[in-house]
């Protein structure tokens, strides 16, 4: 088990050319990216904090750092980490992983991105943003699924009374009974169930 970490949040300023990556950092930051956090950086400033270790070895940053170096900046505000090996690859891990467990509102983003007259440094362009709205107008045909009552009935008990397992065994059953079909399984069931 990981030893929790309690020490005091050291923040200081470090020229960002002094700061080297971690050998073993896995994400990658194309142009493309780097350049939209450049125009961030260059908008909005730095608004987070970079994390090194007290010899300047990035643990969570590295496109920051990158982006800073780019528009020229003198320093960047680093978090410096004290920690065990181990707490440090866990917190590049969590770093780059935990934001990959959020879910997006994309209806809350189109209504925030519609507001914006300027999107640069945001990670999308005006076309994209203005796609993204033309396409969230209209439905998209693909993602239209037309199904009669018996077939919406038919997965409503399926999804919801029926474990994976349970329906294996019915799609089993409707063989040996003559036949897969939706209609069959859909009798065994109702008949199992009601």
């Amino acid at each position: 088990m990981t030893q929790r970490y309690e020490r005091e949040l050291v923040i200081e300023q470090r020229d960002p050319n002094e700061l080297l990556a971690h050998p073993q950092n896995y994400r990658a930051h194309p142009a493309e990216q780097i350049e939209e956090i450049a125009k961030s950086l260059r908008a909005l400033g730095q608004y987070r904090n970079v994390v090194a270790r007290p010899d300047g070895t990035l643990l969570a940053g590295h496109g920051v750092v990158e982006a800073a170096r780019k528009v020229g900046m003198k320093t960047v505000a680093v978090h410096i980490f004290e920690g065990t090996a181990e707490q440090e690859h866990l917190l590049m891990v969590a770093d780059n992983e935990l934001s990959r467990k959020a879910v997006d509102d994309e209806q809350l983003l189109l209504n925030l991105l519609r507001e914006m007259d300027d999107v640069s440094g945001t990670g999308w362009t005006q076309e994209e943003v203005e796609e993204a709205i033309n396409g969230a107008l209209q439905p998209s045909e693909s993602s239209v699924e037309t199904v009669t009552h018996s077939e919406a009935e038919y997965r409503w008990l399926v999804a919801f009374t029926v474990s994976e397992q349970e329906k294996l065994a019915l799609e089993a059953a409707c063989v040996e009974y003559g036949g897969k079909d939706e209609e069959t399984l859909r009798e065994i069931i109702l008949a199992r169930v009601v």
